[in-house]
């Protein structure tokens, strides 16, 4: 029998806990625009980071993207958004990298970096000791010189439906 003090979920929480908090000091001390960072369960709580932030500068996701790796070594994955974003909410995170993300100018790819062992996707070093993998930076800002308008998501008009009979006719 194989006793651990934290195992599956659980340790994905705890090293994603603990990882946000290293990860936003590390980061923030560099690029004070830093809002908040999330790894997500969908990670695995240390492979992805999704990183709110300010855009107050061309290139800041870029810098910001960089300074995510270099702060937790563990990551594959970091997607920079925009303040009005909800990180922890995947389907918003999702709707940021659909409308906003352009492959040709926001992604950041980085081969051959170090990755964590214990990640099947990752090529163990011939020695057994470590392994590398391409790790992308996803860039979801609003393009900063670009109209923050035509980035915002429509909103539907509110209805308030005491105005209306919608129980219908009697008779029909």
């Amino acid at each position: 029998m194989f006793h651990t003090v934290l195992s599956g979920v659980e340790v994905w929480n705890a090293v994603g806990f603990t990882a946000e908090a290293a990860i936003f000091s590390a980061v923030r001390g560099k690029i004070p625009e830093l809002c908040a960072v999330f790894l997500p369960p969908g990670g695995c709580g240390f492979y992805e980071a999704v990183v709110q932030v300010k855009n107050t500068r061309p290139g800041i996701a870029q810098d910001v993207i960089r300074e995510t790796f270099n702060a937790f070594r563990s990551l594959q994955r970091v997607v920079v958004v925009d303040t009005d974003v909800n990180i922890f909410d995947a389907v918003d995170v999702d709707w940021a990298i659909t409308t906003r993300f352009n492959a040709d100018t926001g992604l950041l790819v980085l081969p051959n970096e170090e990755g964590h062992i214990l990640n099947p996707v990752v090529k163990t070093n011939p020695d057994g000791k470590g392994g590398t993998v391409t790790k992308i930076g996803l860039d979801a800002l609003v393009p900063y010189h670009e109209e923050r308008e035509k980035f915002e998501r429509v909103e539907f008009k509110r209805v308030d439906l005491a105005r209306y009979d919608i129980r219908g006719k009697p008779g029909r």
